[in-house]
């Protein structure tokens, strides 16, 4: 998997702005992609 910066840099191509604008949605979409528990969203019900 690609790490989130090169992700971002594809949004800038793509959409305009700079990395900053895209670099924390990025972050987020490739943790949920993995499939990780990400801080905890599976539900109150995850052992």
């Amino acid at each position: 998997m690609a790490h989130p910066y090169h992700h971002a840099l594809s949004s800038v191509k793509k959409w305009g702005g700079t990395v900053e604008d895209f670099v924390g949605v990025h972050n987020w979409l490739d943790v949920t992609w993995t499939g990780k528990d990400f801080l905890g969203a599976k539900g109150s019900d995850s052992p």
